[in-house]
């Protein structure tokens, strides 16, 4: 190796140019004063960007490649120190584009002696060889505090040893590709293979953000074979060794990938050259910039470059020429094609009538003049001599074999881009879930909630093509969901069925329940039974109730000695053990056609809620039910508009159906908020509390789910069971800790302790 180097860069181009845009520039010395100076070389992302600012970045490392290999200096370390110093007091505005984010890496690797300078934390390790396999080290330390106003205010210098490789990239690299994972790359496989395979699984992502890099090597000396010297060569330099190896790769590309139509790829190529003037190979170019001579170096340069208005000039006259040549070869091609096409269709069209017709005797022509064809065919393949056969076969093995590998290799490595991509996913995903465990560890969470939203959704993209990949998804589904239930607080309970009325067939579903001296009477709008089931021996009673119809709500004084129902055109029922039997019961509003939705009664008296008169009525006990009522609420900011449960313990607490809960006191509203329910709370159906109880109960039907909530609203705990559809309904016994949940015509029992 003439130069005792090797050099891969890596570059994948973004959909979205905006979002993320990547420099990568690297400049190999021609003459003996560049090559004493060594390779100059650049990595810049920045996210956010601006034109402008893409510019003035790529004019910063036009300058800093101009002073460097220009200046007739010794001194090489100190100089490119004082070039960047100089930078650092003239670039400040590219710092301050809003919300604009760089990364830049720029570095000098002088024969083995390495400078760097940077700003942020670009990557950047350096691999080396021990007894235990090839390591790592990372060059930059993230720690270090940055200079907000200059560019560049950290330069890190070392001496790269034989068999090293140093390892540059954008930041944006790091997400699918960790310092480990470069290393297990570069180790198993050579420079430039290593750099392409980083590049193909990059390219595979179809990301918006733009990634580049570079892999540098210093391979061990090998004794170097004594050869005739080809001066015409050498006077190319190490620009025809850059220039072989990016041919070799594209050389590569077409052995990999060969055209369908090679004789038009040939034209389309000779059409080019022809628009090409032939230059002296080992002639120095030069140009013209504000008035001073300026050597050009050989670069590899991508993703940004401005150019000279002559030379966008004749490319665009080029592009011009070139497109109007191709139109005219694809349209005579594609003419060529569809003229044969249709010809040979024709043809057998009108054989294929001509045999089914018979027309004018025709067949007997056609059949005849079948078999001529194919006795000539038949009779040219016998006087073929065996030798001419057998290299035909050859020719056709060796053109399956060669399809064959074409067709292998493209699937090996789609294969081998696929799986590297999944595992960039399984890590990412890993990465997150730990990340959340470490939040909720700390107490953040709300930070370990927006993870876990994100590793939801990266597991949700996961492939499952076979078993393997089905074992993964579920296992990372679980313990995503098993940090997930930690986080919300959510027991999944284990419940007992105590009453299934699917044997009782009800005209319709049920909807409501109410406990009264150990029973529980189940009932619906819609049916004209009432099922009472006993709670020790969990028999079950049918009560007609045909004459007192459209029963919606119900409630209990703590006394326990009766039942009020509440029904849909504002009447009200009451059942007592000694009758055991609905009465009508009278009761009077203070307003005409108040339509009331629930009620509840605390202390002997009864609290009716009316939402379409955005009000609470009380109502005292007479002798004959219940009186008129009066206004409750006399003071409040919100409305009872959505109003659908009501529950009272001195204070009242309003459930709405957008899940707001609203808190009365005296009449008066006061301040109250739902803090910590995680997923939020959506169409809750029922809250309920009382006196004795410390918490508050809703019940939520969506999510299948009981909240427990301090009387603050603040989160304590939730309950769910698998075996719960869509749950109606729900009793709370404090005292003994116990849930009853109606779902589906059956009474679930679940214990909160």
């Amino acid at each position: 190796m003439k130069n005792g180097l090797e050099i891969q860069e890596f570059f994948v181009e973004g959909s979205n140019q905006r979002a993320s845009h990547v420099l990568l520039h690297i400049t190999e010395p021609i003459t003996q004063n560049e090559k004493d100076k060594g390779y100059f070389f650049a990595v810049i992302e920045v996210n956010n960007s601006y034109s402008e600012q893409i510019g003035q970045l790529q004019q910063i490392i036009d300058d800093i490649e101009i002073k460097y290999y220009n200046e007739e200096n010794t001194d090489i370390n100190n100089y490119f120190e004082s070039i960047l110093q100089e930078i650092n007091q003239q670039s400040h505005s590219v710092l301050h584009y809003k919300d604009s984010h760089i990364t830049v890496l720029v570095g000098i690797l002088q024969k083995r002696h390495l400078t760097l300078a940077y700003h942020n934390t670009p990557i950047a390790y350096l691999f080396y060889n021990t007894q235990n396999g090839l390591q790592g080290s990372e060059i930059i330390d993230k720690n270090e505090k940055e200079t907000p106003e200059q560019l560049f205010s950290s330069v890190v210098e070392g001496e790269m040893k034989d068999d090293d490789y140093l390892y540059v990239a954008s930041a944006s690299v790091s997400e699918h590709f960790s310092p480990d994972r470069v290393r297990k790359i570069i180790q198993n496989k050579a420079t430039r293979q290593g750099a392409l395979h980083i590049q193909k699984v990059l390219d595979n992502l179809k990301d918006e953000y733009s990634f580049g890099g570079i892999v540098f090597h210093t391979p061990k000396p090998q004794i170097e074979i004594k050869r005739y010297q080809n001066t015409k060569a050498d006077a190319l330099g190490s620009q025809a060794s850059m220039n072989e190896l990016l041919n070799t790769t594209r050389n590569t590309a077409d052995t990999l990938s060969p055209s369908l139509l090679k004789n038009l790829k040939d034209k389309f190529l000779s059409l080019f050259k022809k628009e090409k003037p032939i230059t002296n190979p080992t002639e120095k170019k030069s140009t013209k910039q504000n008035n001073r001579d300026i050597t050009t170096h050989s670069n590899i340069e991508t993703n940004f470059r401005s150019n000279k208005k002559n030379k966008n000039k004749k490319i665009s006259e080029k592009i011009l020429i070139l497109f109007g040549r191709s139109l005219v070869l694809i349209f005579n091609s594609i003419f060529f094609v569809i003229k044969k096409i249709i010809t040979t269709l024709a043809t057998w069209l009108t054989n294929i009538f001509y045999l089914i017709t018979n027309k004018s005797g025709q067949r007997t022509i056609i059949i005849d003049r079948f078999r001529n064809t194919l006795n000539e065919r038949k009779e040219k393949i016998k006087n073929v001599s065996i030798i001419s056969k057998i290299l035909f076969l050859a020719l056709i093995l060796i053109a399956i074999i060669f399809l064959g590998s074409i067709i292998y290799i493209k699937i090996k490595d789609n294969k081998e881009a696929k799986l590297a991509q999944y595992e960039t996913m399984i890590q990412n995903i890993i990465d997150k879930k730990d990340e959340a465990e470490a939040k909720l560890l700390y107490g953040e969470e709300g930070k370990a909630l927006e993870i876990l939203n994100e590793t939801q959704n990266l597991i949700n993209n996961l492939p499952q093509d076979n078993e393997t990949k089905i074992n993964k998804y579920i296992e990372l589904k679980n313990a995503t969901d098993n940090i997930l239930n930690k986080l919300q607080k959510m027991n999944s309970v284990i419940t007992e069925v105590i009453a299934d009325f699917n044997n009782n067939k009800p005209s319709s579903p049920l909807q409501k329940i109410i406990n009264f001296n150990n029973n529980i009477f189940v009932y619906s709008n819609d049916d004209k039974n009432m099922y009472q089931v006993n709670l020790i021996s969990k028999e079950i009673q049918i009560k007609n109730h045909e004459n007192q119809p459209n029963l919606i709500a119900a409630d209990t004084p703590k006394e326990d000695d009766k039942i009020v129902f509440l029904t849909k055109n504002n009447s009200i029922f009451e059942y007592n053990k000694s009758t055991e039997s609905l009465s009508n019961k009278d009761i009077s509003f203070p307003i005409d056609n108040a339509k009331i939705e629930n009620l509840v009664i605390y202390n002997r008296k009864l609290y009716t809620l009316s939402p379409i008169n955005d009000q609470i009525y009380k109502h005292s006990q007479t002798q004959t039910g219940y009186d008129r009522g009066t206004a409750w609420i006399t003071k409040k900011s919100s409305s009872l508009s959505k109003a659908i449960s009501i529950a009272i313990d001195g204070n009242v607490f309003v459930l709405t159906s957008d899940a707001k809960i609203l808190h009365f006191y005296g009449g008066e509203e006061k301040v109250f908020a739902i803090q910590g329910v995680h997923p939020e709370l959506q169409n809750p159906t029922k809250i309920w509390t009382y006196a004795n109880s410390d918490y508050l109960y809703i019940l939520e039907p969506t999510n299948r789910r009981v909240v427990l909530l301090d009387k603050d609203g603040n989160f304590i705990e939730q309950f769910t069971s698998s075996d719960w559809k869509n749950p109606n309904d729900m009793l709370v016994d404090q005292d003994n800790k116990i849930v009853y949940i109606l779902d589906d015509n059956k009474i679930y029992k679940f214990s909160t302790k």
